[in-house]
């Protein structure tokens, strides 16, 4: 199922984007062993690694955006309620999980997580029309008649 949708020829586009963000996490960890500083690797780990899916899936560098810290969090206390559901079986049946309000708290904290995702989307939506207008504009042109 996963072929069909991905493909590993792909990878390469995006070694630029990962040789970057393992030099920033290679620095991090530098600075921190520099300075004697005890460092959670998986916070690391997590930080990283969704600076990459940012980069590749969406095309936007996460550590430039205004929303980045914010949107971080919002990734973390999404993830604990998805854990808390998986290992809760209680909590599989939907009535439950929404009697109980969980399904409200997940909702509230998808909605910027969704706001995130939507304003990306919109921007390379615009990005994308503009590039189609300027190669329908090009492709206009006879550029072997001069017409």
């Amino acid at each position: 199922i996963l072929t069909a949708a991905f493909h590993f020829n792909i990878l390469p586009k995006f070694l630029n984007t990962f040789h970057e963000e393992c030099e920033k996490l290679v620095q991090r960890l530098n600075k921190d062993v520099e300075q004697g500083k005890t460092t959670s690797l998986q916070q690391l780990a997590a930080r990283f690694t969704l600076n990459t899916i940012c980069e590749a899936a969406m095309g936007v560098k996460l550590d430039s955006h205004t929303m980045a810290d914010e949107y971080r969090a919002k990734i973390k206390v999404l993830v604990e309620y998805l854990v808390q559901r998986v290992m809760n079986p209680w909590l599989y049946e939907n009535f439950v999980y929404k009697v109980l309000g969980l399904e409200a708290r997940m909702n509230k904290v998808l909605k910027p997580i969704h706001a995130f995702t939507d304003g990306i989307i919109k921007q390379r939506r615009k990005l994308f029309h503009a590039t189609v207008k300027n190669l329908e504009d090009f492709s206009e042109e006879n550029i072997y008649f001069n017409t």
